[in-house]
């Protein structure tokens, strides 16, 4: 089971030049112990009313827990149409 990590450090943007375009997100943060695997960011909720989309960066942690703060990173790959389509949706 996922579990969230214990902080987040970084997140970098870019944007993908493709039809449709799309926005590639990267986070790094730490965990509590090493070895945690399967990182991922999840968005939380589509659509929001405020146009702010969130994410939980998850992982997997290790069975034998070894105390020692790691780093971790994850990757998510946005599709950029879905901005638009909640902003259209507005009006």
């Amino acid at each position: 089971m996922n579990e969230l990590i214990l902080q987040v450090d970084e997140v970098e943007l870019y944007l993908i030049k493709t039809n449709p375009p799309k926005l590639h997100i990267s986070a790094k943060g730490k965990t509590t112990s090493m070895n945690w695997e399967n990182a991922e960011l999840i968005l939380s909720k589509a659509l929001p009313v405020d146009g702010i989309y969130e994410f939980e960066f998850r992982a997997t942690p290790p069975g034998a827990i070894r105390p020692v703060l790691s780093p971790i990173e994850a990757e998510y790959l946005f599709d950029v149409c879905l901005l638009y389509t909640s902003d259209a949706a507005d009006d």
